[in-house]
Protein backbone atom coordinates (compact mmCIF):
# COMPACT_ATOMS: atom_id res chain seq x y z
CA UNK A 1 0.00 0.00 0.00
CA UNK A 2 0.90 3.64 -0.53
CA UNK A 3 0.23 7.16 -0.05
CA UNK A 4 -1.81 8.00 -2.75
CA UNK A 5 -3.27 11.73 -1.82
CA UNK A 6 -2.03 13.84 0.95
CA UNK A 7 -4.42 16.87 1.91
CA UNK A 8 -4.15 19.17 4.77
CA UNK A 9 -7.46 20.48 6.46
CA UNK A 10 -6.94 22.78 9.28
CA UNK A 11 -4.14 21.67 11.39
CA UNK A 12 -4.84 18.02 10.62
CA UNK A 13 -3.17 16.22 7.45
CA UNK A 14 -5.48 13.33 6.19
CA UNK A 15 -3.91 10.40 3.89
CA UNK A 16 -5.18 8.61 1.48
CA UNK A 17 -4.06 4.83 0.57
CA UNK A 18 -4.06 3.10 -2.23
CA UNK A 19 -3.35 -0.84 -2.92
CA UNK A 20 -3.64 -0.50 -6.71
CA UNK A 21 0.06 -1.67 -8.01
CA UNK A 22 -0.80 -5.04 -5.36
CA UNK A 23 -4.05 -5.38 -7.05
CA UNK A 24 -3.99 -4.19 -11.03
CA UNK A 25 -0.20 -4.78 -11.57
CA UNK A 26 -0.22 -8.30 -10.77
CA UNK A 27 3.40 -8.39 -8.86
CA UNK A 28 5.37 -11.09 -8.25
CA UNK A 29 4.55 -10.53 -4.59
CA UNK A 30 7.57 -12.69 -3.64
CA UNK A 31 10.03 -11.80 -5.61
CA UNK A 32 13.59 -12.97 -4.08
CA UNK A 33 11.22 -16.65 -3.59
CA UNK A 34 12.94 -19.55 -5.87
CA UNK A 35 9.56 -21.52 -6.86
CA UNK A 36 8.16 -19.83 -9.92
CA UNK A 37 4.34 -21.52 -8.22
CA UNK A 38 2.99 -19.20 -5.25
CA UNK A 39 0.31 -21.58 -5.16
CA UNK A 40 2.16 -23.35 -1.94
CA UNK A 41 3.60 -21.30 -0.01
CA UNK A 42 5.40 -22.41 3.26
CA UNK A 43 7.55 -19.73 4.03
CA UNK A 44 10.61 -20.32 6.31
CA UNK A 45 11.31 -18.11 9.82
CA UNK A 46 14.56 -17.44 8.46
CA UNK A 47 13.14 -16.27 4.71
CA UNK A 48 10.92 -13.74 6.44
CA UNK A 49 13.74 -11.90 8.79
CA UNK A 50 14.83 -11.02 5.46
CA UNK A 51 11.91 -10.12 3.25
CA UNK A 52 9.53 -9.01 6.34
CA UNK A 53 8.58 -5.93 4.20
CA UNK A 54 7.17 -8.41 1.44
CA UNK A 55 5.75 -10.16 3.67
CA UNK A 56 3.09 -7.50 5.39
CA UNK A 57 2.28 -6.43 1.71
CA UNK A 58 1.83 -10.08 0.78
CA UNK A 59 -0.94 -10.52 3.81
CA UNK A 60 -2.32 -7.66 3.22
CA UNK A 61 -2.83 -8.26 0.09
CA UNK A 62 -4.24 -11.82 0.62
CA UNK A 63 -6.88 -10.20 3.56
CA UNK A 64 -7.60 -7.51 0.89
CA UNK A 65 -8.97 -10.42 -1.37
CA UNK A 66 -11.01 -12.07 1.09
CA UNK A 67 -12.90 -8.91 2.32
CA UNK A 68 -13.21 -8.12 -1.21
CA UNK A 69 -14.97 -11.80 -2.38
CA UNK A 70 -16.68 -11.65 1.35
CA UNK A 71 -18.54 -7.95 0.08
CA UNK A 72 -18.77 -9.23 -3.49
CA UNK A 73 -20.66 -13.00 -1.56
CA UNK A 74 -22.88 -10.50 0.51
CA UNK A 75 -24.28 -7.94 -1.74
CA UNK A 76 -25.14 -11.15 -4.51
CA UNK A 77 -26.81 -13.04 -1.79
CA UNK A 78 -28.83 -10.04 0.11
CA UNK A 79 -31.34 -11.80 2.74
CA UNK A 80 -31.63 -15.24 1.00
CA UNK A 81 -32.20 -17.70 3.34
CA UNK A 82 -29.98 -20.63 1.95
CA UNK A 83 -26.70 -17.86 2.11
CA UNK A 84 -24.63 -20.57 3.41
CA UNK A 85 -24.78 -23.04 0.39
CA UNK A 86 -24.28 -19.92 -1.94
CA UNK A 87 -21.06 -18.55 -0.28
CA UNK A 88 -17.96 -19.03 -1.93
CA UNK A 89 -16.18 -17.26 1.45
CA UNK A 90 -16.26 -18.13 4.84
CA UNK A 91 -13.74 -17.75 8.05
CA UNK A 92 -12.88 -19.88 10.79
CA UNK A 93 -11.09 -19.06 13.96
CA UNK A 94 -9.89 -20.98 16.97
CA UNK A 95 -7.70 -20.46 19.89
CA UNK A 96 -6.92 -23.62 21.14
CA UNK A 97 -4.27 -24.93 24.28
CA UNK A 98 -2.15 -27.12 22.68
CA UNK A 99 1.35 -28.65 23.51
CA UNK A 100 4.34 -27.32 21.59
CA UNK A 101 4.22 -30.92 19.96
CA UNK A 102 0.47 -31.04 19.32
CA UNK A 103 0.77 -27.43 17.31
CA UNK A 104 3.24 -28.69 15.61
CA UNK A 105 1.44 -32.09 14.41
CA UNK A 106 -1.46 -29.98 13.65
CA UNK A 107 0.31 -27.62 11.22
CA UNK A 108 1.85 -30.83 9.75
CA UNK A 109 -1.83 -32.35 8.92
CA UNK A 110 -3.21 -29.13 7.94
CA UNK A 111 -0.51 -28.64 5.63
CA UNK A 112 -0.60 -32.25 4.41
CA UNK A 113 -4.42 -32.16 3.63
CA UNK A 114 -4.16 -29.30 1.80
CA UNK A 115 -1.26 -30.45 -0.40
CA UNK A 116 -3.38 -33.59 -1.68
CA UNK A 117 -6.53 -31.58 -1.62
CA UNK A 118 -6.37 -31.19 -5.48
CA UNK A 119 -4.74 -34.94 -5.70
CA UNK A 120 -7.75 -36.52 -4.26
CA UNK A 121 -10.82 -34.20 -6.22
CA UNK A 122 -12.20 -36.38 -8.42
CA UNK A 123 -15.24 -34.17 -9.85
CA UNK A 124 -14.50 -32.63 -13.58
CA UNK A 125 -16.23 -29.10 -12.69
CA UNK A 126 -13.01 -27.07 -10.96
CA UNK A 127 -13.20 -23.83 -9.36
CA UNK A 128 -9.86 -22.04 -7.59
CA UNK A 129 -10.17 -22.07 -4.06
CA UNK A 130 -7.93 -19.53 -2.09
CA UNK A 131 -7.18 -20.52 1.62
CA UNK A 132 -4.71 -18.19 3.95
CA UNK A 133 -3.78 -19.82 7.19
CA UNK A 134 -2.33 -17.70 9.70
CA UNK A 135 -1.73 -18.69 13.17
CA UNK A 136 0.13 -16.91 16.01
Amino acid sequence: MEISQKQNINNFQEFYYSSYKMTHQNPKIFPSLDSDSESDINISASWIKEHDKEIVKWIIYENQQFLESLQSDIRKNGNDKEIDEDMRTSASKSSLKLSEKAEKKLMKDILLLLAKAEKNDKEKDKRTVNLLLEKW
